[in-house]
């Protein structure tokens, strides 16, 4: 039962972005938001049925329809997994939920739902396949779709053209690891990346920077980060689910796969420390500049990419799963909460409003604390400078 749903997942949005243009020729605007909805919620109900069903073998499943594509490469096939069956979930269930968003003249064109529908189906391939040339193939599909979204949106040819060429890097990266890891004999993706740790170390560190290049220029972290602020000039779902969460959450899918890699030496660890932290501290850094402007952009993909290099990088890498899967619903939440793109009855925006409450709330806290301290707060920094010098004094002594 379960290859056939995993089939179901990739063939059934494939088909609705095919067919999706010519039903919207003759039916209403809204009939094409509707049919997007209808094939997003039944894709996000067969991976939960794949995951409920997963959960009651004590083996894994085999591989449901194996094809043999090119000869040396081995069969290429999709496999359930409870994590890529998860990536599933969530990826689906984001489109239905930022769709449910958009109503009316907000709701997306037909060729831009189409895109939406062809990626999903891409995505939920390079989640479940077994190989890594089907991997590749799929992470192309998608860099495609991502990339026709401005051509279609924006009639910009030359933005088109930037933003495949920049996902076209990340790719490079991948296909380059990928050809390393034949060394291992294999291209199944479990069984390369479980002898991959035997190879030497120089050649680990090689794969390892591939596999990176792509997790950071998927994710959209510095200084890869240009081809997601295209997405601000395009409709809500375009922006928010095809270019937030689509990409970002195969990049971070990604890093969770290589985990048994990223022990092949500390250097690797101190170069995702670092590259987290400085991703963050600029992507925080992009909050405070944009604070006041009109269409705020929260950079959700770069705080959790970040996020997750660094977390990488200290080693807990099972928290990398946590983060993926905590994207689509905080990407959500940020479109959610956009003043530009919100529901009618939020126009007047969430966040303008946390915004303007934001000085009077810490003049109440301020005012509170000097109440609080009045008499007694020369005397309390007295104590406190006291405490902290005999403190210092018996670290020293030890």
């Amino acid at each position: 039962m379960i290859p056939w749903m995993l089939w179901i997942i990739v063939i059934l949005p494939a088909l609705g972005g095919i067919i999706l243009p010519f039903i919207s020729r003759h039916e209403t605007p809204g009939t094409a938001r509707k049919f997007t909805l209808l094939v997003g919620g039944l894709v996000a109900l067969c991976a939960l049925g794949a995951l409920l069903a997963l959960g009651a073998h004590t083996e894994p499943p085999a591989l449901g329809i194996a094809l043999t594509w090119l000869p040396g490469v081995g069969e290429i096939g999709l496999r359930a997994s409870a994590t890529g069956l998860y990536m599933v979930l969530a990826l689906a269930a984001a489109l239905v939920a930022t769709l449910a968003l958009d109503k009316g003249e907000k709701s997306p064109p037909p060729g831009q739902l189409a895109l939406a529908l062809g990626a999903l189906a891409a995505a939920n391939v390079a989640f479940l396949v077994s190989n890594f040339l089907g991997r590749y193939a799929a992470l192309e599909i998608v860099a495609l779709l991502v990339a026709l979204a401005p051509l279609l949106a924006l009639n910009g040819i030359r933005t088109a053209g930037l933003v495949y060429l920049l996902l076209r890097i990340g790719d490079v990266g991948f296909l380059v690891a990928v050809l390393l890891l034949r060394a291992t004999g294999t291209l199944d993706i479990d069984a390369a990346l479980a002898g991959g740790s035997a190879l030497a170390v120089p050649v680990q560190m090689w794969i390892v920077g591939g596999f990176l290049l792509a997790v950071g220029v998927k994710v959209a972290i510095w200084p890869f980060s240009w081809w997601r602020s295209v997405g601000h000039q395009m409709q809500r779902t375009t922006d928010s689910w095809l270019y937030a969460t689509v990409m970002p959450l195969l990049g971070l899918y990604l890093l969770y796969r290589i985990a048994p890699l990223l022990t092949a030496d500390a250097a690797l660890g101190y170069l995702m420390l670092g590259w987290g932290a400085l991703g963050l501290l600029l992507a925080l850094v992009a909050i405070g500049a944009n604070l006041h402007e009109s269409r705020r952009h929260i950079p959700v993909n770069e705080i959790v990419g970040s996020l997750a290099l660094i977390v990488a990088g200290l080693g807990a890498l099972s928290w990398v799963r946590v983060l993926a899967l905590a994207l689509a619903p905080l990407q959500w939440l940020a479109a959610w909460l956009s003043p530009a793109a919100a529901p009618d009855a939020l126009e007047t925006g969430v966040l303008e409003r946390v915004i303007a409450a934001l000085p009077q709330a810490a003049k109440g806290v301020g005012c509170a604390l000097q109440r609080w301290h009045t008499g007694r707060l020369r005397q309390n920094l007295l104590w406190i400078a006291l405490v902290l010098t005999l403190a210092l004094a018996v670290f020293l002594t030890l």
